[in-house]
Order: structure tokens, then C-alpha cells, then sequence
């Protein structure tokens, strides 16, 4: 007898507990809408060319959220279009299996966790097309997995729409300039790490899971996807090449700017044609530099001297020869690279600055910058002015002296040297030895983002970093490695 009560007492709290259980409402599901809970059944977050979509399907409603971004952060909902880059943004949508709702108004909260997931909470007043209004006042998800690949991404389809994101990647250009020249001061130990998270870049004891790696690459690719939708939307959208022509070009000047970066810190990389990561295996070296040479060469073709009012922002032909006259150097083709100097410097257009220590917009020898913004640790390191030169005429200066000295017209080379070193006060050299031109490199274009191109050029990196020479490369991030299996490690890690 006293079995028999001991298991019903058992089957009881068994029973209980279930009930319990099934009025749970799970963290990722626990949203109202119209004073309703929804609870989805499915689920899905991805990446966007702008950002993310976050889907959330139960029966015959559904709700879907849209961002400008993935960082973490509040995001203001609008109505209109996503295309700042400054502020974040996203667009709601709600169906209810009858009506489709919009977002006027409300926030979107989100935080990024470990091993790509995002979490979050929303709420949104929303409006159908005949006038409803709906409340969404809770909405919550939890460790949804943000996906590399969306199932289909679509052009852009108009011409406002294409210069809208073009300005977009201008604002995400400057941001990824500014790391890149944050990480090449810390890497060569020309500045001190500005946080702890810098640590293993300043100690160059940098791993495959390393924060500030995987940021170096996915900044990268986040804009090349973006600009590689640019290029695909004008193709179809834009038949006027007076207005296509200038905007691809812009567009290739960028992403021949950053694969050239990519293949300075990371060697061979894939070649992403799309707008989203793909399982692309690695390109030679060859192969992506003679892609930023083609997008310079078209960028140096259809680029004009200079931009009206309103437009100063823009990228100008000097600034595509410029990138052309470094990717030469690069690649030892000095008769290229001088040609190119030579046209820059002959062409008046810029004069050396007598001061290099507080640039504004405006300077006389800077080809192409941008204002700062407001990123703390860069603007505590930069200490170099209000604007951020990307080319300016002394690199110029310095890329004729070295191919000048590479082609054993030492005489000729040391002249630009000097013309330099009389702008600094410094003597006179009477002649050019590789250490000189070295030195020179590294004095004039300090915390710009070429020591680590300039020292591995030179063939000093290890001994002046005093590093193994597997580190004349970063690892490719293992975030990489595991969401595409035609990605090889870098020797070393």
C-alpha cells in the first residue's frame, strides 16, 4: 500500500512539473504583439548585404526585422530605407496571416555573442497600408546563429538607392582605414597596445581566434560584399556609362584598397565576386594582385581630377593612381611605378605641406582623406590632426626614390629624398643607401598604415619586430576556417 501511494505521489509531481513546463514561454519566443504573446515556431537570423534579417514564423503570422548593421547596439526603427551607416537602423514588418504591418517607430536592441550569435529585444508601433496600428510592446530572442549565407540577396534597384549604399561604404571605408592603421601602429609596436584587447597584436602572439584578426578580416569583406552589390545593381539598373562608369569606379578604387590590405596581412585570400561569404578557396598572391591592379586601372580611367561642391568626399583619379603606383612597388614593377609617380607629381596638382603633423582637409599634398570620427582609441593614437591623409604627395616622393634606387638611379633617387629632408630641416644626403630610404620611409608616413607593408618590403620585418617569419602573416580566423571548408591556415598557427 504504501508503494502504491510513494508512486502516485511520484506520477503527481511528474505531472506537475510538466504542466509547468508547458507554460514556459522559452526567452527567444516571449513577444506581444497587439497584447497577444506570439510564440514563433521558427526562427532564422542572416546576414544582408546591409546588415542582418531576423525571422520569426508561427503558423501564419510572421515577423521580420531587418537591420543596417550586425555590430551590437540600438537600432532606431524607420519606415524609409536603411542607408546610414553613422546611425542604426532597422524596418519591422508584421503579418498577421491577413494584413501586412509596417514599423513607424521603436527600437531594436542587440548583442553579440560567442560563436557568431546574436540576442536581443524589440518593440515597434507598427501601421497597415489601410491605417491599422498594432503594438508590438515585448519581443525578445536569445543565441540565434547568425548565418554567413542569405538564400537570396536582391539588386538594388534604383539609381538613389545604389548612391545611397555607395555613401554607406564610404562611412564603413573610414571606419576600416582607421583599424587598419590602428592595428599596422600597434603590430610594429610604433604605438603601445590602447587596451587590453590589443595585448597579443603588440606582443605579435596573435592566435587564429584572436579578436582583433577576425575584425581585420571580417571588416574587410564586409565591405567588398557590399561593394561588389554596388557593381552588380549599376549593371543592371544604371544604362547611362556617363553616371555607371564614375560610380564603379569609386567603387573598385575601394575594394582595390582593401584586397591589397587583405594580401599584405593575411597573404592568399578568396576572391569574392558575390555579397555574402561563399566557400571560395584561396586565390594565388598573382591573382588578387592583378585584380586591385584592374580595379585601380578602371578607377584611374573613369575617375575625375576632382569633384563639384557637395562631393569633395569622393575618391579622385590621383587617388587610383596612387594605389597603382603602390601595387606596382609591391610587385617590383618599378618602370610602372615611376611612370605613375612621375604623371602624379608633373601634374601640379599637389604640393608638399610644410607642416605633416596637423592635417586638415584642404591640405595642399594629400590626394584623398577623410575627417576623423569619433572611435577613441584611434583618435587618442592619431596624432596627426583633424583629417586622415590615405595618399599624399610625400608617399609619392618616396615610391619614385625607391624605384629609382631599385632600377640603380641612385643619384635621381636620393634628389626626392632630399627634397623631403629639406621640407624636415634634416641634411642633405650626398648619397642613397637602402637604410636611408628606409629610414625615411618610416619617419614621414608614421602611424599611416605602412610600416608593416614598408618593413616586410625592405625584408626587415622579422629582425626589427623580432618575430618568427610565420608571423609575416596573420592566421586566418578560425570564425573562417569553420564556416567554409575550402579555407586552408596560414603555416605557423
Amino acid at each position: 500500500m504504501k508503494t502504491k501511494n510513494l508512486l502516485l505521489v511520484i506520477l503527481m509531481i511528474l505531472f506537475t512539473a510538466c504542466e509547468k513546463e508547458d507554460d514556459i514561454v522559452p526567452d527567444d519566443t516571449n513577444t506581444i504583439i497587439g497584447g497577444e504573446i506570439f510564440t514563433p515556431s521558427e526562427s532564422s537570423a542572416e546576414k544582408s548585404p546591409g546588415g542582418m534579417i531576423l525571422t520569426f514564423t508561427g503558423g501564419a503570422k510572421k515577423v521580420q526585422i531587418v537591420t543596417n548593421d550586425t555590430v551590437a547596439g540600438t537600432y532606431n526603427i524607420i519606415s524609409q530605407s536603411l542607408k546610414s551607416a553613422q546611425v542604426l537602423q532597422a524596418n519591422i514588418i508584421y503579418n498577421d496571416g491577413v494584413k501586412s504591418y509596417n514599423g513607424t517607430s521603436g527600437t531594436v536592441q542587440i548583442t553579440n555573442g560567442e560563436g557568431g550569435t546574436v540576442s536581443g529585444t524589440y518593440n515597434a508601433t507598427l501601421v497597415s497600408d489601410d491605417d491599422d496600428v498594432i503594438e508590438i510592446t515585448s519581443g525578445s530572442f536569445s543565441n540565434m546563429q547568425l548565418l554567413s549565407t542569405s538564400p537570396a540577396i536582391s539588386l538594388i534597384t534604383t539609381e538613389v538607392g545604389i548612391n545611397d549604399t555607395l555613401e554607406l561604404c564610404y562611412e564603413l571605408f573610414y571606419d576600416y582605414i582607421e583599424f587598419l592603421y590602428l592595428f599596422d601602429a600597434v603590430y610594429t609596436n610604433t604605438t603601445s597596445a590602447p587596451a587590453s584587447s590589443w595585448d597579443d597584436i603588440y606582443g605579435h602572439s596573435q592566435t587564429a581566434t584572436d579578436e582583433k584578426v577576425l575584425m581585420l578580416w571580417s571588416k574587410s569583406y564586409e565591405i567588398i560584399f557590399k561593394l561588389n552589390l554596388i557593381l552588380s545593381s549599376t549593371e543592371d539598373v544604371i544604362t547611362d556609362e556617363t553616371i555607371r562608369n564614375p560610380i564603379d569606379a569609386q567603387v573598385k578604387a575601394m575594394r582595390a584598397y582593401i584586397y591589397h590590405n587583405l594580401l599584405i596581412w593575411f597573404g592568399e585570400v578568396p576572391i569574392e565576386t558575390g555579397f555574402s561569404d561563399s566557400n571560395s578557396p584561396r586565390n594565388t598572391v598573382e591573382e588578387v594582385l592583378n585584380l586591385t591592379k584592374d580595379d585601380a586601372n578602371m578607377a584611374a580611367e573613369f575617375l575625375p581630377q576632382s569633384w563639384p561642391a557637395g562631393d569633395e568626399f569622393r575618391i579622385p583619379k590621383s587617388f587610383a593612381q596612387g594605389l597603382l603606383a603602390r601595387f606596382h612597388l609591391f610587385d617590383n614593377n618599378y618602370n610602372e611605378a615611376l611612370n605613375l609617380t612621375q604623371q602624379l607629381i608633373n601634374s601640379g596638382q599637389y604640393s608638399l605641406s610644410s607642416s605633416t603633423t596637423n592635417f586638415v582637409q584642404g591640405n595642399s599634398e594629400v590626394a584623398w582623406g577623410f575627417d576623423r570620427g569619433s572611435n577613441t582609441e584611434f583618435n587618442t593614437f592619431f596624432t596627426k590632426g583633424q583629417y586622415v591623409p590615405v595618399l599624399r604627395l610625400t608617399e609619392v616622393y618616396l615610391i619614385s626614390s625607391e624605384a629609382l634606387l631599385n632600377m640603380g638611379n641612385s643619384m635621381e633617387a636620393v634628389n626626392y629624398i632630399n627634397i623631403l629632408r629639406a621640407r624636415g630641416g634634416e641634411p642633405e644626403l650626398m648619397s642613397l643607401q637602402i637604410s636611408d630610404l628606409l629610414e625615411q620611409w618610416m619617419l614621414e608616413l608614421e602611424l599611416e598604415g605602412s610600416i608593416f607593408i614598408t618593413l616586410k618590403r625592405f625584408d626587415v620585418a622579422e629582425t626589427e619586430l623580432q618575430i618568427h617569419p610565420h608571423k609575416l602573416l596573420l592566421p586566418i580566423p578560425a570564425d573562417v576556417l569553420s564556416s567554409n571548408s575550402n579555407m586552408t591556415q596560414n603555416p605557423g598557427y
